[in-house]
């Protein structure tokens, strides 16, 4: 990763893959406290993170399939929501949206719901993105999840605290309205 963007040993690390699933970069996440709390492979001439989206390289089949994308914000969500059974998210670095990557999977689908987080860094990136996707003309949805007490949830925390139904009934309830 160089020397400048090092990982210290508490954190996961999450290979980023062109869409031929060879690996062009690394992005972590710390474990704690530690910050920066996410961290990226600098950029180089074969990984820009504005044109790769993680796991679209999986997620061709499932998205033609499905017709529709959710997009997350964080790593720990998109692999919660995985593990909800929806193979067709994309986790999206939601500060760096317009993502060019999404604009172009011509072909894969013009249907994305927006799932980021619901602190003021997630609503402005679910605002900007909303702009983005209809500006080129997707159809987009919103999914945000409701409290559980007072804490709001993002999908990592609510698919662990109610469970992957619970996320699933929220997601087909935004999904037909």
């Amino acid at each position: 990763m160089g020397a400048s963007s090092t990982v210290s040993g508490d954190a996961l690390r999450f290979p980023l893959r062109n869409e031929s699933a060879k690996i062009v970069a690394f992005g972590a996440r710390a474990l704690g406290d530690d910050q920066p709390k996410y961290l990226n492979s600098p950029e180089t001439p074969i990984y820009s993170k504005s044109n790769v989206l993680y796991h679209l390289d999986r997620a061709k089949d499932s998205l033609r399939r499905q017709d529709f994308a959710i997009l997350v914000e964080g790593y720990m969500d998109a692999i919660a929501v995985a593990r909800a059974g929806f193979g067709m998210w994309l986790q999206v670095a939601a500060r760096l949206w317009p993502n060019r990557r999404l604009n172009c999977s011509d072909g894969l689908t013009k249907r994305v719901i927006v799932n980021y987080d619901p602190d003021s860094a997630g609503q402005a990136a679910t605002e900007r993105s909303l702009s983005a996707l209809l500006e080129q003309d997707f159809e987009v949805r919103v999914l945000a999840l409701p409290a559980i007490g007072d804490k709001k949830t993002d999908p990592d925390l609510f698919i662990r605290e109610k469970g992957s139904d619970a996320y699933q009934n929220n997601f087909v309830k935004r999904r037909r309205t």
